[in-house]
C-alpha cells in the first residue's frame, strides 16, 4: 500500500517480489537468497499450490526483462505469529522450487546486523503494487514512497491509541510482545496500504548497504496522520506504518535457514554444487553471493546474498565484507601479500571478527609465514584466535592459534586457505602479521614445516 509515493525505475527495488494468486498480486515479499523470500505471515494462504513467487517483477501488465516466477516448496511461519490485533510475530519465510537467478534487476538485500543501529529519523524506502490511497486502486507498476524511522517509544504509544479496547481482554492476561517498528511522518500523506503486506522496509546503513529493517504487516488506515488520536473518534484514528522487526527476529530467520538446508539423507544440492565449483568459480560465487556463518568454526551454511564492492565482497549478518581490513570484513586475496590483525601494530578491537579468502594459482597452494603472533592464551584457543581453514565451508580445519609464541610457517591443503581472527569482549593484545605467498605442489616436500596440513594434523597451537 503505497499513499504518496512516486512510481519507482525498473531494478530500483531488484529484492521485491510479488507474491500472486491466479495472476493477481495479493502480498510482497523480500528475496535474501536463491532459494529464500522474507515476507508477512499473514500473507500465507492456506492454498499454496495457486501462490506463484515472482521476481524481477516492474509493470504487470506485461513480462519483464528479467521476470522470474517460481512455485512455492516449503513455508516457514513463526510459531509464535498472532494475527488478531495487533498482530504479533508476522513474519514468514518462503522457499521457491527452484534457484532465483541472479542479474542487474534481481537481487537478494542484506539482511541486518543483530547490534546495528539504525536511528529514529532514518529514511527508508518501501515498495510495492498496494493501494495508492485508502480504497483506491492498486497500481499495475511498481511504486515506492520514503518512509522515516518513528522513535520507538513514540511507535509504542500511539499503538496504543489504536489498540483494542482494554475491556475485552481478561485481566491478568499478558500485554502481546512488542515485535514491530513504525515508520511514517505524523502528519500522514505517506505510508503503505492494503497489497504491499509482507513487503520489505529497506534502509541505507551508514556502511551504505541496504538492509531488510521491517516486513511490512498492518497499519489503522492509509496515509492517515496520528499526531492527534486521543481527540479522535476510534474509528478515525490512524497510525504511522508498522513493520515487523526484523533485527529483533533475526535468530528465528538465521534457525530457519539453516534447518531449511539441512538433509539428513545427504548434503544438499546447493552443497554439491559449490564443492564441484573451481577455486576461481568460487570466487565468483562469493563475490555474487552473501554467506550465512553459523558460530564458530564459523562454517558458511548458505550461500545468499550481493553486497558487492567492486572487487570486495560484503558479507552480512555475522561478518561485513569492506575494502579494508577492519572488524566485520571478509577479504579476498589473490596475489602474495601482508596480512594482519584490524589495527595492527595496535591492540586489536574487542567483539571483532575478520576472514581472509585466499586463492592460489592452479598448481599451487598457499603457504601463510608469521613475522609476529601475539594473542590472548586460552585453553583450546577458546578467547581469541586465528582459525586456519582448508575451505570456504570451514569443514577443514588446519590450526587454530592463539598465545605468544610465533608459529611455523602453515601450508594449505589445496589452493585456498581460509583464516579467521576472533576476538571476545575481554583481552585485547597486538595480534598478528604474516606474509601470504604461493608455492607450487611439487616445491611442498621440501619444505621442513612444524605445522603441515598435507599430513591432515588439526592442532590448537598456544604458548607453553
Amino acid at each position: 500500500r503505497v499513499v504518496g509515493g512516486a512510481e519507482a525505475t525498473y531494478g530500483s527495488h531488484p529484492w521485491l517480489v510479488s507474491l500472486q494468486k491466479r495472476g493477481s498480486h495479493f502480498c510482497g515479499g523480500a528475496i535474501i537468497s536463491d532459494r529464500w523470500i522474507l515476507t508477512a505471515a499473514h500473507c500465507i494462504p492456506d492454498r499454496l499450490a495457486d501462490v506463484r513467487v515472482v521476481a524481477g517483477e516492474f509493470d504487470q501488465r506485461r513480462d519483464d526483462e528479467e521476470q522470474q516466477v517460481f512455485a512455492v516448496k516449503t513455508v516457514s511461519v513463526h510459531e509464535k505469529y498472532h494475527h488478531a490485533a495487533p498482530m504479533t510475530y508476522d513474519i514468514a519465510l518462503i522457499e521457491v522450487d527452484q534457484h532465483i537467478r541472479f542479474g542487474a534487476r534481481v537481487n537478494p538485500i542484506c539482511l541486518p546486523f543483530l547490534d546495528e543501529s539504525v536511528s529514529p529519523g532514518t529514511g527508508c524506502v518501501l515498495g510495492g503494487w498496494g493501494r495508492i490511497r485508502e480504497k483506491g486502486r492498486l497500481p499495475a507498476v511498481l511504486r515506492e514512497v520514503q518512509l522515516d524511522l518513528v522513535e520507538p517509544a513514540k511507535c509504542k504509544y500511539v499503538l496504543q491509541t489504536v489498540k483494542p479496547s482494554h475491556g475485552s481482554q481478561r485481566r491478568g492476561r499478558p500485554q502481546p510482545a512488542v515485535t514491530v517498528l513504525c515508520a511514517g511522518p505524523e502528519s500522514g500523506g505517506r505510508d503503505a496500504c492494503q497489497g504491499d503486506s509482507g513487503g520489505p522496509l529497506a534502509c541505507r546503513t551508514g556502511s551504505g548497504h541496504w538492509v531488510v529493517l521491517g516486513i511490512t504487516s498492518w497499519g489503522k488506515g492509509c496515509g492517515r496522520s496520528w499526531g492527534n488520536n486521543s481527540s479522535r473518534h476510534p474509528s478515525r484514528r490512524g497510525s504511522p506504518g508498522v513493520f515487523t522487526d526484523v533485527q529483533l527476529l533475526l535468530p528465528w530467520i538465521k534457525l530457519q535457514l539453516r534447518e531449511g538446508r539441512s538433509e539428513p539423507q545427504g548434503p544438499t544440492p546447493d552443497k554439491q554444487q559449490w564443492q564441484e565449483k573451481t577455486p576461481l568459480q568460487q570466487e565468483e560465487t562469493l563475490r555474487r553471493t552473501r554467506l550465512i556463518w553459523g558460530d564458530p568454526p564459523l562454517v558458511p551454511q548458505l550461500y545468499t546474498r550481493v553486497c558487492l564492492y567492486e572487487m570486495c565482497l560484503s558479507v552480512r549478518l555475522c561478518v561485513c565484507v569492506r575494502c579494508q581490513t577492519g572488524c566485520g570484513a571478509v577479504v579476498l586475496v589473490k596475489d602474495p601479500t601482508v596480512v594482519h590483525s584490524p589495527r595492527f601494530p595496535q591492540f586489536y578491537s574487542h567483539d571483532c571478527a575478520v576472514r581472509w579468502v585466499i586463492y592460489a594459482p592452479i598448481d599451487h597452494v598457499v603457504k601463510l609465514d608469521f613475522e609476529t603472533f601475539d594473542m590472548e592464551e586460552s585453553d583450546t584457543c577458546l578467547y581469541d584466535s586465528l582459525a586456519i581453514l582448508g575451505d570456504v565451508e570451514g569443514t577443514e580445519e588446519i590450526a587454530v592459534l592463539c598465545g605468544t609464541s610465533v608459529p611455523p610457517p602453515v601450508l594449505s591443503y589445496h589452493s585456498l586457505m581460509v583464516l579467521h581472527f576472533s576476538s571476545d569482549s575481554s583481552v585485547a593484545r597486538q595480534g598478528f602479521r604474516a606474509a601470504v605467498t604461493f608455492i607450487s605442489h611439487a616445491g611442498t616436500h621440501c619444505l621442513d614445516l612444524r605445522i603441515n596440513p598435507l599430513t591432515d594434523i588439526s592442532l590448537y597451537f598456544h604458548s607453553a
